[in-house]
């Protein structure tokens, strides 16, 4: 059974989404076939020159405050049902584990002996600061070969793959207090951008083979990569839309805030001629710089296999949206030779019509701008069926 009760009816529920350096959250009502979406809102840290991650940590609180206050005033008195939040790179660490038990006899696989593997695997964790997220089973395996169901099956030799998460538990904390207090409601629970993505992602598109998932960000790229059904591998690099906007900046000694709305005339290509071969200039350097760190990220996630050549962009809609054009031809030619044939056969971005069929919108209410925001709201719903 999941966390919902069954035979519950329609439910007020409250997603939020906490980005490298945004916030955004949405109460939709469950219990119907599709979800509706009665509102949604956002809040971005504000750009700096330099990257300093208390200053952003500060700006996500500052951020995470005013939706949530515009989620209850949004909710009215009673406020919310359930709570879920979603970490995004930089604020949680995860790693897939393999966890393993042999033995000269044949032993039946039981709940208890995966959930002493369980604990055995949490006992590790030293770090007071942090507390686990998740602890999702991935992938078994018995004598070799991957199995759907262990349970009751008698092996010599048994892997779990065990997808482990945390993430400091004073953000955590204040997160979970601040929920409390504008939406009268507990965190139900926290999840990550990488398990979620992987579990949705892998549902959407009935994915049985390999694929690599990016999700840019303000002020991160993160990369996942899943391999064999299981969630391998996922790495990060401070380099995200933020990045290019401090570029431009520095360069143009203008205010960091000037130079987003800049950024937006060039992207909605509203520049003269001269103004946009500046600005190509400038951001020339900043775009090899992040291909250069997004090759290494791949070739370090790579080992001895090729990379698949299924890739989902979860780049979102307003803000640099259209990444994919802006990097060009240029995107992932370093490492095109770690893919399959040599080349990346999809890079595809993620459409937010499609993601948007999935859920009733009230009239006039506004729509998440992060594909990940809505794509944690589909997990969620699901989860409730399960």
């Amino acid at each position: 059974m999941s966390f919902w009760e069954i035979g519950e009816k329609e439910k007020l529920v409250a997603v939020i989404n906490i980005s490298s350096a945004s916030v955004e959250g949405l109460l939709m009502e469950t219990g119907r076939p599709k979800p509706k979406i009665i509102g949604c809102f956002s809040a971005k840290a504000n750009p700096s020159f330099i990257f300093k991650a208390d200053f952003l940590e500060r700006e996500i609180k500052r951020a995470l405050e005013i939706v949530l206050k515009a989620l209850a005033k949004k909710a009215g008195p009673k406020g919310a049902d359930k709570v879920f939040c979603l970490l995004a790179s930089p604020w949680y660490v995860g790693q897939t584990r393999i966890l393993h038990f042999s033995d000269k006899e044949p032993f039946e696989v039981t709940p208890f002996l995966i959930n002493k593997l369980k604990e055995d695997e949490k006992n590790l964790l030293k770090d007071k600061d942090l507390r686990f997220v998740e602890r999702a089973e991935v992938k078994y395996v018995l004598n070799g070969y991957a199995v759907e169901n262990p349970f009751g099956k008698r092996t010599k030799d048994f892997e779990l793959y065990l997808y482990i998460s945390s993430a400091k538990k004073k953000f955590i904390n204040e997160v979970e207090a601040t929920a409390k207090k504008f939406l009268k409601a507990s965190v139900t629970s926290f999840h990550t951008a990488s398990f979620v993505g992987f579990k949705e992602l892998k549902s959407l598109f009935c994915l049985k083979d390999n694929f690599l998932f990016i999700d840019f960000s303000e002020e991160t790229t993160e990369v996942v990569l899943n391999r064999d059904g299981y969630l391998e591998e996922a790495a990060s690099f401070a380099k995200g839309g933020y990045y290019f906007i401090r570029q431009l900046a520095v360069a143009l000694n203008i205010p960091p805030e000037e130079a987003v709305s800049l950024f937006g005339q060039y992207e909605e290509n509203h520049l003269s001629p001269e103004e946009k071969r500046k600005i190509d200039d400038i951001l020339k350097e900043a775009r090899e710089k992040w291909l250069f760190l997004f090759d290494r990220a791949l070739e370090g996630m790579s080992g001895a296999f090729f990379m698949p050549q299924r890739i989902f962009f979860l780049g979102g809609a307003g803000f640099f949206s259209g990444f994919l054009s802006f990097v060009g031809d240029s995107f992932g030619t370093g490492t095109k030779k770690l893919a399959r044939l040599g080349e990346f056969s999809v890079i595809k971005q993620i459409s937010q019509p499609a993601l948007a069929s999935h859920f009733i919108a009230l009239p006039g209410s506004a729509f998440p701008q992060k594909n990940l925001t809505l794509i944690f709201a589909l997990f969620i719903n699901k989860e409730k069926k399960m």
